[in-house]
Protein backbone atom coordinates (compact mmCIF):
# COMPACT_ATOMS: atom_id res chain seq x y z
CA UNK A 1 0.00 0.00 0.00
CA UNK A 2 1.55 3.55 -1.21
CA UNK A 3 0.64 6.20 1.36
CA UNK A 4 -1.39 9.19 -0.45
CA UNK A 5 -0.51 12.69 0.89
CA UNK A 6 -3.87 12.85 3.02
CA UNK A 7 -2.85 9.72 4.99
CA UNK A 8 0.99 10.83 5.40
CA UNK A 9 -0.10 14.45 7.07
CA UNK A 10 -3.01 12.68 8.39
CA UNK A 11 -0.24 10.35 10.70
CA UNK A 12 2.28 13.62 11.18
CA UNK A 13 -1.08 15.64 12.83
CA UNK A 14 -1.52 12.62 15.22
CA UNK A 15 2.12 12.19 16.42
CA UNK A 16 2.51 16.16 16.75
CA UNK A 17 -0.36 15.09 19.26
CA UNK A 18 2.11 13.16 21.52
CA UNK A 19 4.18 14.25 24.70
CA UNK A 20 7.35 14.39 22.43
CA UNK A 21 9.64 15.48 25.83
CA UNK A 22 10.75 17.90 24.39
CA UNK A 23 12.71 16.58 21.62
CA UNK A 24 12.00 17.65 18.00
CA UNK A 25 10.73 15.61 15.09
CA UNK A 26 11.47 16.07 12.00
CA UNK A 27 10.29 14.39 8.46
CA UNK A 28 12.53 12.93 6.12
CA UNK A 29 12.73 10.24 3.30
CA UNK A 30 10.23 9.35 0.75
CA UNK A 31 7.79 11.48 2.00
CA UNK A 32 9.13 14.60 1.85
CA UNK A 33 10.72 14.11 -1.62
CA UNK A 34 7.75 13.11 -2.98
CA UNK A 35 7.97 9.34 -3.93
CA UNK A 36 5.77 6.16 -3.13
CA UNK A 37 6.59 5.15 0.33
CA UNK A 38 4.56 2.54 2.69
CA UNK A 39 5.55 4.54 5.53
CA UNK A 40 6.36 8.29 7.18
CA UNK A 41 10.07 8.48 8.32
CA UNK A 42 10.40 10.53 11.05
CA UNK A 43 13.93 11.44 12.73
CA UNK A 44 13.57 12.44 16.59
CA UNK A 45 16.42 14.40 17.52
CA UNK A 46 17.99 16.03 20.86
CA UNK A 47 19.23 15.07 24.42
CA UNK A 48 16.33 13.18 26.58
CA UNK A 49 16.05 10.03 28.75
CA UNK A 50 16.29 6.80 26.73
CA UNK A 51 12.67 5.81 27.97
CA UNK A 52 11.16 8.95 26.73
CA UNK A 53 11.80 8.00 22.98
CA UNK A 54 11.35 4.94 23.71
CA UNK A 55 7.68 5.58 25.13
CA UNK A 56 7.05 8.32 22.05
CA UNK A 57 8.01 5.71 19.53
CA UNK A 58 5.84 2.71 20.91
CA UNK A 59 2.87 5.10 20.64
CA UNK A 60 3.13 6.48 17.30
CA UNK A 61 3.52 2.83 16.03
CA UNK A 62 0.13 2.51 17.18
CA UNK A 63 -0.68 5.38 14.84
CA UNK A 64 -0.51 4.24 11.43
CA UNK A 65 2.99 3.16 9.23
CA UNK A 66 5.50 5.12 10.79
CA UNK A 67 9.92 4.63 10.59
CA UNK A 68 10.96 6.54 13.54
CA UNK A 69 14.68 6.80 14.61
CA UNK A 70 16.51 8.89 17.12
CA UNK A 71 19.83 10.90 16.58
CA UNK A 72 21.27 12.06 19.86
CA UNK A 73 23.28 15.12 19.54
CA UNK A 74 23.06 15.02 15.64
CA UNK A 75 21.55 17.08 13.19
CA UNK A 76 19.14 14.90 10.31
CA UNK A 77 20.93 16.95 7.55
CA UNK A 78 23.12 14.25 7.64
CA UNK A 79 20.50 12.49 5.49
CA UNK A 80 20.90 15.03 2.76
CA UNK A 81 22.63 15.26 -0.39
CA UNK A 82 25.03 12.74 -2.01
CA UNK A 83 28.14 10.50 -0.83
CA UNK A 84 27.93 7.68 1.52
CA UNK A 85 27.35 8.85 4.99
CA UNK A 86 27.72 6.68 8.18
CA UNK A 87 24.43 7.41 10.67
CA UNK A 88 24.30 6.20 14.30
CA UNK A 89 20.53 6.13 15.12
CA UNK A 90 18.38 4.36 17.58
CA UNK A 91 14.77 2.59 17.49
CA UNK A 92 12.73 1.21 19.89
CA UNK A 93 12.68 -2.37 18.17
CA UNK A 94 15.37 -4.51 16.48
CA UNK A 95 12.60 -5.33 13.64
CA UNK A 96 8.77 -4.74 13.36
CA UNK A 97 7.74 -8.88 12.73
CA UNK A 98 9.45 -11.70 14.97
CA UNK A 99 10.31 -13.51 12.21
CA UNK A 100 12.71 -10.48 10.18
CA UNK A 101 15.95 -11.28 10.64
CA UNK A 102 17.67 -9.23 13.23
CA UNK A 103 19.75 -5.91 12.85
CA UNK A 104 23.08 -5.40 13.28
CA UNK A 105 23.18 -3.53 16.34
CA UNK A 106 23.11 -3.70 20.19
CA UNK A 107 20.54 -3.03 22.71
CA UNK A 108 21.64 0.55 25.23
CA UNK A 109 19.60 1.56 27.87
CA UNK A 110 16.40 0.63 26.65
CA UNK A 111 17.07 1.25 22.71
CA UNK A 112 18.25 -0.42 19.59
CA UNK A 113 21.44 1.57 18.26
CA UNK A 114 22.81 0.73 14.74
CA UNK A 115 25.08 2.41 12.63
CA UNK A 116 24.34 2.15 8.54
CA UNK A 117 25.95 3.65 5.83
CA UNK A 118 23.14 5.61 3.59
CA UNK A 119 22.08 5.59 0.87
CA UNK A 120 22.08 1.97 1.62
CA UNK A 121 20.11 0.50 -0.98
CA UNK A 122 22.63 -1.42 -3.53
CA UNK A 123 20.39 -1.67 -6.59
CA UNK A 124 18.16 1.95 -6.64
CA UNK A 125 20.39 4.62 -5.60
CA UNK A 126 18.20 7.37 -4.34
CA UNK A 127 19.90 10.45 -2.96
CA UNK A 128 17.96 12.79 -0.34
CA UNK A 129 17.47 16.29 -1.77
CA UNK A 130 15.75 18.00 0.27
CA UNK A 131 16.54 19.15 4.15
CA UNK A 132 14.67 17.73 6.86
CA UNK A 133 11.32 19.37 7.36
CA UNK A 134 10.87 20.27 11.37
CA UNK A 135 7.00 18.96 12.25
CA UNK A 136 7.58 20.06 16.02
CA UNK A 137 10.12 21.83 17.75
CA UNK A 138 10.17 20.62 21.50
CA UNK A 139 7.96 22.71 22.69
CA UNK A 140 5.17 21.63 24.53
CA UNK A 141 2.04 19.88 23.22
CA UNK A 142 -1.25 18.16 23.94
CA UNK A 143 -0.88 14.97 25.58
Amino acid sequence: MVLSRFKINEIIKKLKKLNTYGFKLWLVGGALEGWETKDVDICIGGSVRNSDVFEFMEKAREMGPVDLFYIKNELPEVLTGHGKKILKFAKSRDRGHPKAVQRKGKWIDGLFWMEEEFPKNKKIVRFYSKKALLIHNGTSCNN
